[in-house]
């Protein structure tokens, strides 16, 4: 005789606990429920917080619920910034600088010209660790204003996410050693018992120079006062603003000095089109110890991957990193606004070790100005920021060639 096992026996033990939409009536039911219990412990208090809450939530109408929406998304944007930076974006003045556990600085001062009136200066100092111990141990800092700017940076340009960065607190010339991974003199030898260890060949450094820190600066962004009194998100607003300013200028600078000291490693035969076997003698072209780098990948426009891919089919399968980063010949794509488009005697793509390309940051230059009076005549004021930042191809002999770029035909 077969054994009938019951319906409830054959779900998976992983459906038992779904979430269920309720009626209003419903979740009261369910917070009433939990008091006539015979016990009432601090978690039954906890689900009846969170019955009542969904009750009342249900019930409120389409205004009341804005009105909470925006009541929370001040509060999460609370949470994403830190207070130094809340109070920037808020319109506050000071009597005094203050600054912030993630080490955000605030000061308002007068001009020193008479031209702009009152400022108030923002100062983000990444290098500062606040991290706290004790009483206060998991307590989570909100990020300051320049990581979130420098974060958006690189989703605009990701040129800037695939290079080394370097943050020095100060902006004078920068010496930066870098050896040839190529060369044989790097590479370790054996040692026989009792034996004399003998010397060289041995690697040289090259040195390679940051000179001063160039001063980058974004345009005065006007706004009115009414917008800094009703927008809750307005620090988060500027953060996109100044990521885009930043990165388009920095972008256009950096890929221009990167360009100039990278030689072609193939030429398309079609001034229009790329073909797969020309991807490869690009990729051949540079050294082995740069194309299996971690940090190795192609840099492109948009519109030239979009190009690519219908040309040459499934030759260059799979199209995605396991993180779902786009990719061509398994090595990832970054996506450079900036680079050339497919066409006569363009350079549409650089392949190598892209965090060769290294860009020094000076952290304690980075500024947000408020200009509290200069506008005020027409009710308004205006934010711009400064930063001082350049970038720097690293070589560690003249025949190093760490990244090769496509050139189109003519």
């Amino acid at each position: 005789m077969e054994s009938t096992v019951s319906t409830r026996e054959q779900q998976p033990t992983y459906l038992g606990n779904l979430p269920t939409a309720r009626t209003s009536e419903q979740w009261l039911a369910k917070a009433q429920e939990l008091t006539r219990g015979a016990s009432f412990s601090k978690e039954d208090s906890a689900k009846f917080e969170a019955y009542m809450a969904l009750h009342t939530a249900s019930r409120q109408s389409a205004f009341d619920r804005e009105v909470y929406n925006t009541a929370r998304q001040r509060r999460d944007f609370a949470m994403t910034f830190d207070p130094a930076t809340l109070q920037f974006f808020s319109g506050q003045k000071l009597r005094e600088p203050v600054v912030s556990e993630s080490g955000s600085v605030l000061e308002t001062r007068r001009d020193g010209n008479g031209r702009a009136g009152g400022v108030t200066e923002l100062r983000s100092y990444t290098a500062l660790n606040t991290a706290t111990s004790g009483d206060a141990a998991g307590y989570t800092i909100p990020i300051g204003f320049l990581a979130e700017v420098l974060q958006q940076m690189k989703q605009h340009d990701q040129l800037l996410e695939a290079s080394r960065w370097i943050f020095t607190p100060g902006g004078g010339t920068l010496n930066f050693p870098a050896v040839d991974d190529t060369t044989t003199n790097i590479d370790a030898v054996t040692l026989a018992e009792l034996g004399l260890i003998t010397q060289g060949p041995n690697p040289s450094f090259s040195n390679c120079r940051f000179p001063q820190a160039t001063t980058w600066v974004t345009p005065q962004f006007v706004y009115s006062l009414q917008l800094e009194q009703d927008s809750p998100v307005l620090a988060m607003y500027f953060s996109e603003l100044f990521a885009k300013s930043f990165a388009r200028g920095m972008g256009k600078n950096f890929l221009a000095t990167l360009l100039s000291n990278l030689s072609a490693g193939e030429t398309t035969a079609s001034p229009t089109s790329i073909m797969v076997s020309e991807l490869f003698v690009l990729m051949g072209s540079v050294d082995t110890a740069y194309a299996m780098s971690p940090t190795a990948g192609f840099l492109m426009q948009w519109s030239t991957y979009l190009a690519i891919r219908p040309t040459v089919g499934n030759q260059l399968t799979p199209y995605t990193m396991p993180d779902g980063s786009p990719a061509l010949l398994g090595k990832k794509v970054f996506f450079c606004p900036n680079m050339d488009p497919i066409g006569s005697t363009k350079t549409p793509i650089i392949f190598g070790d892209l965090s060769r390309h290294a860009i020094r940051a000076v952290t304690d230059s980075f500024s947000s100005f408020r200009y509290d009076e200069k506008y005020m005549i027409q009710h308004q004021k205006a934010i711009q920021a400064y930063w001082r930042a350049d970038s720097l191809l690293l070589q560690g002999s003249n025949s190093d060639a760490p990244m090769k770029t496509l050139a189109c035909h003519s």
